[in-house]
């Protein structure tokens, strides 16, 4: 059977059945499906699944197998999009169907700060939508948007950036959270010698 997204099958310590966890904009939605309760193996399946798709329904969550994220760690309280102080740009991130990363930035000296925070959304909500519909990069470009980075970012910057990725994966970056972004792992990698020296720079791991 196809695995669904949000309902594990459960049979061990106690009775079988289906047990339905959703987890959007930090509210949890639970439930399990019994299987004697609800007529067998199969039917408590259906249930469950009909339970799910009514509850998705109800509070607006994306019915995808991809990943949907709900509150934001970011410190702009939108997710995907971050602001540097430093550098005085805002960021928009982003991952295609597969969970290729990309990203884009918008200069507050350019558009000012109230735009540039609007562009940056803006993009976000555009990708992110782009990505639920199953789209992914085609090689070819992918490889274009890796080359077009030719910004020069300071110490202080990366250090900056690297700490704001931290807060909205919930987890110490690796170099593959940096593949195809803006500013991609290989400026981390030349502005402190290696992938490791840039992350104990950033006081996220002893050197």
């Amino acid at each position: 059977m196809k695995k669904i997204k949000n309902i594990t099958r459960i049979e061990y310590n106690g009775p079988h059945g289906w047990w339905v966890r959703i987890m959007y904009d930090k509210k949890k939605y639970s439930k399990f499906f019994n299987d004697k309760k609800h007529g067998g193996k199969q039917s408590a399946l259906l249930s469950a699944y009909a339970w799910m798709k009514n509850v998705k329904e109800k509070a607006n969550i994306p019915d995808t197998q991809l990943f949907v994220g709900g509150g934001a760690r970011s410190n702009t309280g939108v997710r995907g999009v971050s602001f540097c102080k430093n550098s005085n740009y805002y960021f928009a991130s982003w991952n295609d169907a597969n969970g290729k990363p990309a990203g884009t930035s918008f200069s507050v000296r350019k558009h000012g700060k109230e735009k540039a925070f609007k562009l940056a959304c803006e993009k976000r909500e555009k990708m992110e939508k782009w990505r639920l519909a199953g789209n992914v990069y085609p090689k070819d470009e992918f490889k274009k948007k890796q080359k077009k980075d030719l910004r020069q970012y300071t110490k202080d910057e990366l250090i900056h950036i690297m700490r704001l990725k931290k807060l909205e994966l919930g987890r110490v970056p690796t170099s593959r959270d940096f593949k195809g972004t803006r500013p991609s792992y290989h400026k981390f990698c030349k502005a402190f010698g290696g992938w490791n020296k840039a992350v104990a720079a950033a006081g996220l791991r002893k050197p």
